[in-house]
């Protein structure tokens, strides 16, 4: 990153991130997208367009608090997380960078960083109802949340949700991050990213027949799913491999 001097970032370890950086780099970086330095103008928007209303554009996240727009990202691992967000039409930029996973304080942080500029909002709502609903799976199991979803009547961060499923997934304990992004699927039964998620989650516990039904799913909303498209024919060939293996036998 020297072409903007961002002297403390180090290189990506894989194309899902891996790398370092700190909250001067990430402002530097910052000021450079937005003010057309890295790529076009209309490069930058279709990056920020939400083709399939999901929240998301070409790498990077959007969401409107109060008719204010805003598009950055974050990631995570286990033991440490960041979110960057740029705010339209405006100077503010918003950079939080924890040595914890989402669920213990960025998150948290981030939504008392937003209730100060913007105020309370639908988001911070979400954001409660969230807690709310993970905080039950916890303690009283998968009914008692999904119980609590329907008083809610679906009112909840998918994004914070989709947090605590990954941070779950990173620690490999499965089941809990399956049953939240069951609850995901619930609350949001016509988004095929979290049909794809929930068949990933699935298949990465072993149960391949739940995982080609979610496929098939997030396929029927989004037929140009192509992890989906890949993850099936994948299953598929494997399925044919035992089936001739079990019929020689």
């Amino acid at each position: 990153m020297k072409l903007l001097d961002m002297n403390a970032t180090s290189n990506l370890s894989s194309s899902a991130g891996g790398g370092n950086s700190t909250v001067s780099d990430l402002h530097k970086f910052s000021l450079a997208l937005k003010e057309n330095k890295l790529i076009s103008e209309n490069s930058l928007k279709q990056m920020k367009t939400d083709d399939f209303n999901n929240e998301y554009g070409l790498g990077l996240s959007l969401r409107d608090i109060k008719e204010t727009k805003i598009y950055g990202h974050g990631g995570s691992t286990p033991d440490n997380s960041g979110e960057l967000e740029i705010v339209e039409n405006s100077p503010l930029i918003i950079i939080a960078l924890s040595n914890r996973s989402p669920a213990e304080g960025l998150v948290q942080v981030n939504m008392f960083i937003r209730n100060e500029f913007f105020g309370k909002s639908p988001e911070i709502e979400r954001f409660l109802n969230t807690e709310e609903v993970i905080e039950l799976l916890d303690k009283n199991g998968f009914e008692s949340a999904q119980n609590k979803l329907n008083e809610l009547n679906n009112n909840i961060s998918q994004r914070l949700a989709f947090y605590y499923a990954y941070q779950y997934l990173g620690e490999e304990k499965f089941e809990k991050a399956i049953n939240i992004i069951r609850l995901i699927v619930l609350a949001f039964p016509n988004d095929w990213n979290a049909y794809g998620s929930l068949a990933d989650s699935y298949l990465k516990n072993g149960n391949n027949e739940q995982a080609i039904i979610n496929y098939r799913k997030s396929l029927e909303i989004n037929p140009e799913n192509e992890n989906a498209i890949g993850k099936l024919n994948s299953l598929k060939k494997k399925l044919s491999t035992t089936m001739a293996i079990a019929n020689r036998a």
